[in-house]
């Protein structure tokens, strides 16, 4: 059953663990609904649409500099720093129900690495990256949300997954070096210096997702390793570096092999640590976190789901559901990234960083350096909350997990006037839509919506800016939620474009009406006309209507509904 939301009180006192649960300073029990700020202090190749031409952050920066020069370089990241999460990006994930952020940390932007320290072994601290956190953490305690800080990216790299932590071989690892070692443990120690008297920071995940193998496994991620001796080590070092200045927070673990392999690790060492787990692509069930639970029963500690995303909003909805019902706080992924449809937001790409990208993959001319430096700064403005796009039905997946067979609209549909396809309902699937395919990719188009319906960019509008649903099948549906009800007699128009024909036909509160609407061949999927169906009866009030595919297949842009005698 789903936690009750509670409203976060002014000042909530430190959140704290007891037993199994995460306590606020009243001691009431608290969820925690987030999601993490991934792109923005460390960029990961695949969110700026870099994959296959860099492994990671710092081959990125390399590119770019290659392209506009070293700094003109530092002035984008600058910029992108500035302008690719503020305020208005906190005050959207509070309204929407958020109540957590989890900060992905670059270490780099805080202090320097332990080769470029101007005297060796000392430790020099780079305010303009503490001012970001100290300005994101203004932000959260005006909206009442805890932000929890994250080392996603530790000196040298905790793993060999380059994109995630910024590894860059063969320059030492975290691993591999004990000035990296040295230089983690006092910036976290600096870190909870700083934090130390500030409740609305609920906690430190100390190293994120290490995958390494100790035991020169054969897994090099450590998947296989039994003892992970050097990880609970560090661990245990770092949390007495965090103690020693500060006793108030709690403190997120991580296993081996992208924080699922917990041999050795535990048990705790310390009364207020957290066990952390991510969950991707697993079916969501709940054998799935059976493992989790059992931790938990194990060793009488929380345990947090501090990543998940990147699928479709069915997978979401059932995996929030299903940690919720356990009592399982979850840190979604991410916020923002250029393009993709598997997040709440995402920056629309000037076209001129796509010359840019098409450059890098020699699909393209190479641009000036003042084009490319512009187009970059472009992109760095395209990121804010205000330029970017948001997307609902992701939202409501997070936040409406449960749906209780209560469909919300898309948008607002008047009768009469025109529905478009693509604004179907948000709710879940056999409530708001059906479609017969939910394998990856769900949605066949990848484009506008993140459930299994399939979405493509509309040919009919020379502007590329509207959509079709497509790829559609007998027996699949989309339901509309009308914003008042409606009676009447109406005729039917629908924008339609199909290679092999078909037939659809409309239903009232669940009730067919009319006469089922023939659709002829249109000589192509994208040969779009315009089919007139008959008159459609509305006897009583009607509060929704749903499309129904009869039969073949059909390109779905608009339906208009004009009233008649």
């Amino acid at each position: 059953m789903r936690a009750a939301a509670q409203a976060a009180p002014a000042d909530p006192g430190f959140l704290r663990v007891s037993g199994k649960y995460i306590l606020d300073g009243q001691g009431r029990n608290v969820l925690l609904r987030g999601i993490g700020l991934g792109n923005w202090m460390l960029q990961e190749p695949y969110m700026m649409e870099v994959t296959g031409i860099v492994d990671n952050q710092q081959q990125l920066k390399a590119k770019i500099a290659e392209l506009v020069g070293a700094e003109r370089m530092e002035r984008f990241y600058e910029a992108w720093w500035n302008q690719a999460f503020g305020s208005a990006d906190v005050q959207a994930m509070a309204r929407a129900g958020m109540n957590s952020i989890r900060l992905p940390m670059h270490y780099a932007l805080l202090t320097p690495p332990a080769d470029q320290e101007p005297v060796a072994g000392m430790n020099t601290w780079l305010e303009p990256g503490f001012k970001l956190i100290d300005d994101l953490l203004g932000w959260c305690e005006a909206n009442r949300v805890y932000l929890i800080l994250d080392m996603h990216a530790c000196p040298g790299g905790q793993g060999h997954d380059r994109p995630i932590s910024d590894y860059n071989p063969p320059a030492p690892s975290l691993w591999e070096s004990e000035a990296n070692r040295h230089k983690l443990i006092a910036l976290w120690r600096e870190i909870a210096r700083r934090y130390v008297d500030k409740p609305w920071i609920g906690g430190y995940d100390l190293i994120n997702e290490p995958n390494w193998t100790f035991e020169n496994r054969a897994n090099k991620n450590g998947c296989e390793d039994q003892t992970n001796a050097p990880l609970r080590q560090l661990l245990m070092d770092l949390t007495a570096a965090v103690r020693e200045v500060d006793t108030n927070h709690i403190i997120f673990l991580a296993g081996n092999c992208w924080g699922g392999n917990y041999n050795g690790i535990l048990p705790p060492w310390d009364p207020n640590l957290v066990i952390s787990f991510h969950k991707y692509w697993d079916p969501p069930t709940t054998d799935s976190l059976q493992s989790w639970v059992k931790r938990r029963d194990q060793w009488n500690m929380p345990i947090w789901l501090g990543e998940s995303g990147e699928n479709s909003n069915e997978w979401f909805r059932d995996v929030i559901r299903l940690c919720e019902a356990h009592n399982i706080g979850w840190a979604w992924w991410p916020w923002k990234k250029v393009g993709s449809i598997a997040g709440p937001v995402s920056i629309r790409k000037p076209e001129g960083y796509q010359r840019i990208l098409d450059y890098w993959r020699n699909r393209g001319p190479k641009p000036s350096a003042d084009d490319a430096f512009a187009a970059l700064m472009q992109l760095a403005a395209a990121s804010r909350f205000e330029n970017c796009f948001v997307r609902p039905d992701v939202l409501d997946a997070m936040m409406r997990p449960e749906a209780g067979n209560r469909t919300l609209p898309y948008a607002a549909h008047r009768l009469p006037g025109r529905i478009y396809a693509v604004h179907y309902d948000m709710g879940r699937a056999g409530e708001a839509f059906f479609d017969t395919t939910t394998s990856k990719p769900h949605n066949s188009g990848q484009a506008l919506r993140n459930d299994s319906v399939d979405i493509q960019i509309c040919t009919d509008d020379p502007s590329g800016a509207t959509f079709n649903v497509g790829w559609t099948a007998p027996g699949e549906w989309l339901k509309y939620t009308l914003a008042q009800e409606v009676a009447g007699f109406f005729s039917v128009s629908a924008r339609m474009a199909s290679e092999t024909g078909g037939e659809f036909h409309l239903e009232a509160d669940g009730q067919k009406i009319g006469e089922p609407i023939k659709v002829p061949s249109t000589g192509g999927w994208e040969s779009w006309s315009t089919v007139t169906g008959g008159r459609m009866n509305l006897s009583t009030p009607a509060k929704t209507l749903k499309v129904v595919i009869d039969s073949g297949s059909v390109n779905l842009y608009w339906f208009d509904f004009k009233p008649v005698p």
